[in-house]
């Protein structure tokens, strides 16, 4: 039985600029050995680009392997992302990473620091850590 599989908020690749020489974090996952010890294997680097940087939260699993989760920084503009990072089909192979939400603006929340949940009918449910903001008043 494998351990969870979680995101580091730093590591990787530290030749990245914008990641302050550590790396903009990792997926990775840890397996039991004979010997009492664990392995790590590192599933996905990120790059700092339109992928995400600095994955602070932990990962959801969906019933294929795939895991889900958050980078706090990073995307298209700078204000986070939603990433899925899913196994190689037969098992072999490479992990392969996909960004579903790049976020945008203020307007829909931006900096997402906390992980998913997943809801009904395969939704996914997170927050962010500032936005919101509409241009209305406040009651």
């Amino acid at each position: 039985m494998s351990a969870p599989k979680t995101p580091t908020e730093e590591g990787g690749d530290a030749s990245i600029d914008g990641c302050f020489d550590v790396g903009c974090g990792t997926v990775s996952k840890l397996t039991p050995t004979a010997f009492g010890s664990w392995k790590l294997t590192v599933l996905y680097a990120f790059s700092g680009g339109q992928d995400g940087t600095y994955p602070l939260a932990g990962l959801i699993i969906d019933a294929a392997g795939g895991l889900y989760g958050t980078a706090s920084e990073g995307g298209d503009f700078d204000y986070g992302t939603v990433f899925k990072v899913a196994p190689p089909a037969g098992g072999t192979g490479s992990f392969t990473t996909t960004v579903l939400r790049t976020f945008r603006s203020i307007k829909d929340g931006i900096y997402p620091f906390t992980g998913l949940t997943f809801g009904p009918r395969g939704n996914l449910y997170g927050t962010t850590y500032e936005g919101g903001y509409t241009g209305g008043s406040r009651a």
